[in-house]
């Protein structure tokens, strides 16, 4: 009976260590491996002392249950001890590797860099820290740098930002009355470069650049355009640079039937003022070789550009002998005036873009005419007539108004023109009441 009992606490002795909860199997995890052996050997002895018979079975016929018991209790112990080594093995790796990184630990991934502390300028100014870090980007033109100096980037896109919106408001009050206002972000371009279709798989743009027209940066419309790029390339560019299709043909269509504004066109690209900021038109040109022009940051009016055709273009009556050949290879109508770094950052930046401004602005005015003619104005409403005649109409020979308006009221009853009789009246009345 007492073999029994027995039996049954060990039974239940099994049982209670299977169920062990999570704490204690991490206590147990915690232990070393002379502790496990220990443990082991105790709970080994202590599951020795029970009774056997002579077929080495117990009162109730359990031995394989303990064996069992006892193989599930060695795994999980020798589990515990693999998994305490590899904790080990871990925490030897890490230290040697030199990975302090946990809780309440700060490690150094970057050096992030701030904000420029000098090179400050008034607003609408442009700061020397634009060139100073366009010149870094071209040399630095990857994610990682970009990432720590970008505190650095969101300073001069501010500044130039501010300077754009200065520009703007400089061309719409002294150059193009047509510019609208239009907020920052509508004018200035992006500086992360669109790589799907290019070999060239830089991130960044290397310059800042914004377009003033009709519809900011976009839309198909002549503007002006200034980019920064520091090395002295940057520009105050004018026109309209590879039109659409459909407004090319437009404009070559104006040159072939030598329209008024095809005429105007020649004449506006030929003025002094033209000349002076963009070079003269090809044909009249002192320069004797393109290389020579380009060295000397001069593009020659509307020509130079890349995208010149070299053969003439592939229109019906049209081959290289004809009289306007020159114009009907462009496909850009823009012309584009250098300024050295030094200038750029000059104070008076601005008023020198404005006065090349004043000296583009026929050539824009006249290319929008030729692709997006001014609607005509809307026929006068009834309301405008209102307030005409209102102002005053024309007499006839009979001294009568001739508007329509006079006409009705003089249809009217002659009740509504006797307002102030019917008063005089009823005080009359009155009057004779009072005497009665």
């Amino acid at each position: 009976m007492s073999s029994r009992r027995s039996a049954r606490a060990s039974a239940a002795k099994r049982l209670s260590y299977r169920e062990e909860s999570d704490d204690d199997q991490d206590a147990a995890e915690e232990l070393t491996e002379d502790e496990y052996q220990q443990q082991d050997r105790g709970s080994t002895s202590a599951d020795d002392e029970e009774p056997l018979d002579s077929e080495g079975l117990s009162d109730d016929g359990s031995a394989h249950e303990h064996a069992a018991s006892r193989g599930a209790k060695r795994r999980k112990v020798d589990s515990g001890v693999s998994r305490s080594k590899y904790s080990a093995q871990s925490k030897t790796a890490k230290a040697s590797a030199g990975d302090d990184w946990g809780p309440g630990v700060t490690r150094v991934v970057a050096k992030l860099v701030g904000p420029p502390q000098t090179g400050h300028v008034a607003r609408g100014e442009l700061s020397p820290n634009v060139l100073s870090f366009l010149a870094d980007l071209q040399a630095n033109n990857d994610r990682d740098w970009f990432a720590r100096y970008d505190a650095v980037y969101r300073y001069c896109w501010n500044n130039f930002g501010a300077f754009a919106e200065a520009v703007l408001n400089d061309i719409m009050e002294q150059v193009d009355d047509t510019v609208p206002w239009l907020p920052v972000k509508d004018l200035v371009y992006r500086i992360y470069r669109d790589v799907r279709f290019s070999n060239d798989k830089t991130p960044y743009k290397t310059n800042l650049m914004a377009s003033f027209s009709r519809g900011g940066r976009k839309g198909p419309f002549a503007g002006y355009h200034v980019l920064i790029k520091p090395g002295g390339r940057s520009f105050f560019a004018a026109g309209r640079w590879q039109p659409e299709r459909e407004d090319l043909a437009v404009i070559r269509q104006h040159i072939l039937d030598d329209t008024q504004e095809a005429q105007a066109l020649k004449a506006a690209v030929s003025e002094p003022s033209f000349v002076k900021w963009f070079g003269a038109p090809k044909g009249q040109t002192k320069t004797k070789s393109k290389a020579k022009a380009h060295a000397n940051q001069e593009r020659c009016n509307l020509w130079g550009g890349d995208d010149e055709l070299k053969v003439a273009p592939k229109i019906a009556g049209v081959d290289k002998t004809h009289k306007d050949i020159d114009w009907l290879k462009l496909r850009s109508f823009c012309a584009i005036h250098n300024f050295p770094d030094s200038e750029v950052l000059r104070k008076d930046f601005r008023q020198r873009l404005i006065q090349a401004g004043k000296a583009a602005e026929p050539l824009v005015r006249i290319l929008n005419s030729m692709t997006s003619p001014d609607p005509p104005p809307p026929p006068p409403s009834d309301d405008d007539q209102e307030v005409e005649e209102d102002e005053g109409g024309v007499d006839d020979a009979d001294g009568n108004d001739d508007d329509d308006e006079d006409d009705d009221d003089e249809m009217l009853p002659a009740e509504s023109f006797d307002y102030v009789d019917e008063d005089e009246d009823e005080d009359e009345d009155e009057d004779d009441n009072d005497e009665q």
